[in-house]
């Protein structure tokens, strides 16, 4: 048999089970018809295109594989499917179908490599004086409307309550008590000037977008300095200065925007110093600027603690001969904050972190099995439950769990008792999911669903209740409130419905770049690219991104800013995966 018709023939096997696995098959005879012609010339085309070698395939087939599982737990969450022959069936069609997709990708992208390096523009960027300063003034420009639209900025997630905990002296650290007191202390600063909030929200949006313009300046100087073709530079300037995510997110108060700007600075320093460690090292200014954005870091958002010292242990392990002065940074990062926040944050009486919010898919698993379990459970365990929760009666915990939203379960949880005996309440999470593993895997997946699922539809989609990306004041009942004049209606509508509306539906072609689990699948194709291509390196920068997005997936609630930080690094790890070299 020759390999023309040895094709065909797998490509027409190919079309048969798409057909039937994806729903596709009709009593229409015509149309199976059509659609089988359509698959049998799509994978024949794919066939066409594919180089094989082993390691290409089997790379592909891992990566298929992890697709596959991804896509069918999410059809199991969604659609409450349950494990059958035809549930079989469809696990192979699917991995028919990613592994065609990933061999196709993996055999094209040195093809498209060679294109983008001939594509470029006339002129030198590279020589272009003032680089960083021009490309924040483009950036300024062009948030501009956006500024207005939304004048003097939303005061929204979890920034009135970071400001009204020091107008009121009750400060505790739930929400990060230094990106607290910046907001404040900005915010008062342009009250004292402006005689009112709204300008001090106002010079706070102003000062949040030029640290931000610096960065993007920064990320665009690098790629720069790296050679990266003008095309790339021109399009990620593009990306920044235009896409309305990003204007949604920059005219936002909610700490998350400068703590992702802060984590892709620190980011693409990491990168730096892996490239050239003898040079880094000995630059005082970039090691002091890595200490900063270090602490940055560690101070805007909780959970950057446990990030860090996992990252910074095992770069430890990696840096060998510059392992001493890796060990200084730690030491001059990690103690610091401990102090500040144990000994320190303990004499000026602000309260700890509320370990409420850690402990977000425990108290969803003991819900969840509980109120499906009830009778099996021990009096004991029962006892425990009605101690943390208040109540251990069924219908009154179905009335609290919601699977794709985990902060009503959250609250319901008596903190102070958390607090006392949170050793016992993993205990009882631990004993719980070890004895009825499904419903906790189903409480888990349900949880975090949006994070790695890309077939919900944001943000009015029944499974997914939570606003994509805020635009209007909070509701809080909070000490104050900042009004809102909005100077451009159709824009400020615009963002509107773009933030809490119709969604992503309204970015066309380019909604694929705000599905939070279309991004994590992306970033599993760069990781077995470089995996492909021998490039571990990458793989040493994305360990904060990878670590930082698994305490993601601890948390109550499946929210686009939480993972804003990956979209605006993804630039970097589409130019470090498919450089030529």
């Amino acid at each position: 048999m020759n390999n023309k018709l040895l094709k065909s023939i797998l490509a027409l096997v190919s079309a048969i089970i798409s057909v039937n696995v994806f729903g596709l098959a009709s009593d229409n005879f015509l149309g199976i018809t059509i659609i089988l012609f359509i698959l049998f010339f799509f994978y024949n085309f794919i066939l066409k295109n594919i180089s094989f070698d082993k390691r290409k395939v089997t790379i592909s087939l891992l990566l298929a594989f992890i697709y596959t599982i991804l896509n069918l737990l999410g059809n199991i969450v969604i659609n409450d499917l349950v494990v059958s022959f035809s549930f079989v069936i469809n696990i192979i069609g699917n991995l028919i179908l990613f592994s065609f997709i990933c061999l196709f990708l993996f055999s094209k992208i040195e093809d498209l490599i060679k294109v983008r390096e001939k594509f470029s523009f006339k002129f030198n960027i590279y020589k272009i004086k003032h680089f960083k300063l021009i490309v924040m003034i483009i950036l300024f420009v062009c948030y501009i409307p956006a500024f207005i639209a939304s004048f003097p900025g939303v005061f929204a997630y979890d920034a009135p309550h970071q400001v009204t905990q020091f107008i009121t002296s009750n400060i505790g650290n739930n929400q990060p008590v230094v990106s607290s007191l910046f907001i404040y202390l900005i915010m008062s600063i342009g009250k004292f000037i402006f005689s009112s909030w709204e300008g001090g929200l106002a010079l706070f949006i102003v000062v949040q977008m030029l640290i931000c313009f610096y960065v993007i300046a920064y990320l665009l100087d690098f790629l720069r300095e790296e050679k990266v073709n003008p095309i790339i530079i021109i399009i990620t300037l593009l990306f920044f200065a235009l896409f309305p995510v990003n204007h949604l997110f920059m005219v936002n108060s909610g700490k998350d925007t400068l703590f992702s700007y802060f984590f892709l600075f620190f980011v693409i320093t990491i990168i730096e110093m892996f490239k050239d460690k003898e040079k880094f090292f000995k630059s005082k200014g970039k090691v002091i600027r890595l200490v900063i954005l270090i602490l940055l870091t560690l101070f805007w958002r909780n959970n950057m603690i446990y990030v860090f010292i996992i990252t910074a242990l095992i770069y430890l392990i990696v840096l060998k001969k510059n392992c001493l002065k890796w060990l200084i940074i730690m030491i001059v990062t990690i103690v610091p904050y401990f102090v500040v926040t144990g000994p320190v944050y303990d004499s000026l009486g602000i309260r700890n972190s509320n370990t409420r919010e850690m402990m977000s898919i425990p108290a969803q698993s003991i819900v969840n099995i509980y109120t499906k379990n009830s009778d099996s459970i021990s009096n004991k365990d029962k006892k425990m439950i009605k101690y943390y929760f208040g109540t251990n009666n069924v219908e009154e915990l179905k009335g609290i769990y919601r699977p794709f939203n985990g902060d009503n379960t959250k609250v319901s949880i008596n903190n102070e008792k958390l607090l006392e005996n949170t050793g016992d309440f993993v205990k009882l999470f631990l004993s719980l999911s070890f004895r009825y593993p499904v419903d906790f895997l189903e409480a888990f997946l349900s949880n975090t669903l949006g994070y790695w699922y890309p077939n919900i539809n944001f943000p009015n989609d029944g499974v997914y209740p939570q606003k994509y990306i805020e635009y209007t004041n909070s509701t809080y009942e909070v000490e104050m409130m900042t009004d809102r004049y909005d100077y451009l209606p159709s824009l400020s509508n615009y963002y509107l419905d773009l933030g809490e509306g119709r969604g992503l539906s309204m970015l066309g072609p380019l909604a694929f770049l705000g599905n939070m689990g279309l991004i994590l699948w992306i970033y599993l194709f760069f990781i077995a690219y470089s995996i492909y291509k021998r490039r571990y390196n990458i793989l040493l920068y994305l360990i904060p991104l990878a670590l930082l997005f698994a305490t993601n997936l601890l948390g109550p609630v499946v929210i686009f800013r939480y993972v804003y930080y990956l979209l605006i690094s993804m630039i970097l790890f589409v130019v470090l995966s498919f450089r030529k070299e």
